[in-house]
């Protein structure tokens, strides 16, 4: 994580109040103080929520079928009943938008396992805001240029709130998407923009204490 975050500290600070399993966080020491961000309960939850709103862009935004997606889903149960659900909820109640249903898969989660320090009610403001690592990764890895990648996405999110979705995070993003390596690169800058936006402070102290000791 350490190659994305040392020159974009304040992303997110002053803007905001594939599935992947279930990041394991370090035990912390008797002396350490246990952050939130790094919670295996919070991590838990981003995870229940960062799956279930990948899974409602294939769906909503791809226009992916169910019949398709449970075909790729191969049988696993959660992930069929996930799916059963975004469809459910997109013929009977209107759904339209992934960021939400993720959104609320991430609050049932912090109800269910109690998590009581999460009181930013923005979870679907900040997963959506992933969106932009999703979009930049994918123009990244068919090859084109970061400016390409970048004015793309822009041209892309015209029209859309610079509330959610700030030409400046684009630009912040766009160099740190190109250092990705591997999946779990894409899965850390992809908690990397959620945590500063929903946890910030949260993350800062976290991120802090990262760094007592290192010489400059």
């Amino acid at each position: 994580m350490k190659i994305f975050f040392s020159a974009f500290l304040v992303l997110c600070l002053a803007g905001c109040a594939s599935s992947p399993p279930a990041p394991k966080a370090p035990a912390p020491t008797a002396s350490s103080p246990i952050f939130l961000v790094r919670d295996p309960v919070f991590l838990l939850c981003e995870a229940e929520g960062l799956v279930a709103h990948d899974a409602g862009r294939q769906a909503l935004l791809f226009d992916q079928s169910q019949q398709d997606m449970l075909a790729n889903a191969k049988g696993d149960a959660s992930m069929t009943a996930l799916i059963n659900e975004i469809f459910r909820q997109a013929r009977e109640e209107g759904l339209k938008e992934h960021a939400k249903f993720g959104a609320a898969q991430f609050y049932r989660c912090v109800e269910r396992e109690g998590l009581t320090q999460v009181r930013n009610p923005n979870a679907a403001l900040c997963l959506a805001r992933t969106d932009l690592v999703f979009f930049l990764n994918a123009d990244r890895t068919r090859g084109k240029t970061p400016e390409q990648a970048n004015q793309g996405l822009k041209n892309y999110l015209q029209g859309t709130s610079q509330a959610v979705y700030p030409h400046a995070l684009v630009d912040q993003l766009t160099p740190m998407v190109y250092r990705i390596q591997n999946e779990d690169d894409h899965y850390d800058l992809r908690q990397f923009v959620f945590q500063t936006c929903l946890v910030p402070e949260d993350w800062k102290a976290w991120w802090n204490s990262t760094q007592q000791g290192k010489v400059e």
